[in-house]
């Protein structure tokens, strides 16, 4: 036997798996993140305090920065699952109107929403050095958990990758 048959033919599957995600489980995958969405906006504004720009005076000399650190947890829910999802699949399993679009139109989309979550996940760190420092009458140490290392680590990761990105896309980012 000189020839190799392939384990899986393309032509094998129904029509609806030819070269996209199925339409059904895209769906299903867009509802869950709107939920998890829906539940942290729930969980932030209604047990949390809401969200502020300036932490709330609590007494004298005394202060909660509660409200500047609920930003993390909705900027975060929203960048990663949601506009970093949607970016990984913009060329497969795009949103309805670049369904049918041309590849350059579906790779900017692409890189208009890893952007995007770019900029979320920076003002969600942001916010919680600013809630750290601002916090009264002692500001609370950063980087005091594993959440926070795994987050720096994990931040570090997606740096690297962006700077490779451009990079391949032969936009020079580090020279």
């Amino acid at each position: 036997m000189s020839e190799t048959q392939p384990l899986i033919n393309s032509h094998d599957f129904p029509p609806c798996y030819q070269g996209r995600a199925p339409v059904r489980t895209r769906w299903l995958g867009r509802l869950s993140t709107a939920l998890m969405v829906a539940l942290t906006f729930l969980w932030v504004f209604r047990y949390l305090g809401g969200v502020g720009l300036s932490p709330t005076v609590t007494g004298p000399g005394v202060n909660t920065t509660d409200v500047i650190f609920n930003w993390h947890p909705l900027l975060m829910c929203i960048a990663f699952p949601v506009l970093m999802g949607e970016a990984l699949i913009a060329y497969k399993a795009p949103l309805c109107f670049a369904d049918k679009a041309p590849r350059e139109l579906k790779k900017k989309l692409h890189i208009i929403l890893h952007c995007l979550a770019l900029v979320l996940v920076i003002i969600a760190v942001i916010a919680v050095f600013k809630s750290h420092s601002l916090k009264q009458p002692a500001p609370t140490p950063d980087l005091y958990s594993l959440h926070s290392w795994l987050g720096i680590l994990t931040l570090s990761v997606l740096g690297q990758q962006v700077c490779l990105s451009a990079d391949i896309a032969g936009i020079r980012v580090l020279t």
